[in-house]
């Protein structure tokens, strides 16, 4: 009987393996989306050569950025797999951020005119930099000694049990 069931159990996680890929294949199979368009300058009165859009994967934050548009200011960014999408367009003048998010849906191809305006977005810091400058309870050196005596005191409570009981398990057997 025992070997029953953990036949079945292997039959059941090799069925939900196997429906697992077949799910997997079908995401993939998906076909790409794309974006295409212009980009304009500021005043509209012309394109913009040798911007870029940049489209980040407001999901997972990957990034996909086009090449340099030509005299025309046209852009493409392909493939792009399916989801909500955050533009920006880079230009001599700086990264200027699109205000809204793009949604697009397996092999949508989504035409954009786009134009730069106002002030661009101030430049990124390194995220390691960033990450180094983050308030941490081990860069204060009080909360920090607070946090080990407080560890402290719990572990020396555990132990203080453990040894009480022991002591009390000695005498009874005296």
């Amino acid at each position: 009987m025992g070997n029953r069931y953990h036949v079945r159990r292997a039959v059941a996680a090799i069925t939900a393996f196997v429906l697992a890929l077949g799910g997997g294949a079908a995401a993939i199979a998906a076909p790409p989306a794309s974006l295409g368009g212009t980009i304009l300058s500021g005043d509209l009165r012309g394109p913009l050569p040798g911007a870029r859009l940049h489209a980040v994967d407001a999901e997972t934050g990957a990034s996909f950025v086009s090449e340099p548009t030509g005299p025309g200011g046209a852009f493409r960014v392909q493939p792009l797999p399916a989801g909500s999408y955050r533009l920006a367009i880079e230009s001599a003048g700086g990264l200027y951020a699109v205000g809204e998010t793009v949604i697009l849906a397996a092999g949508e191809q989504l035409l954009l005119n786009l134009a730069v305006k106002g002030p661009p977005v101030p430049p990124v810091q390194d995220p390691g930099e960033l990450a180094r400058k983050r308030p941490s309870a081990w860069n204060n050196p009080g909360t920090a000694t607070g946090i080990v005596i407080g560890i402290a005191i719990i572990l020396g409570y555990l132990f203080d049990e453990t040894t009480d009981t022991e002591s009390v398990a000695s005498e009874v057997a005296l």
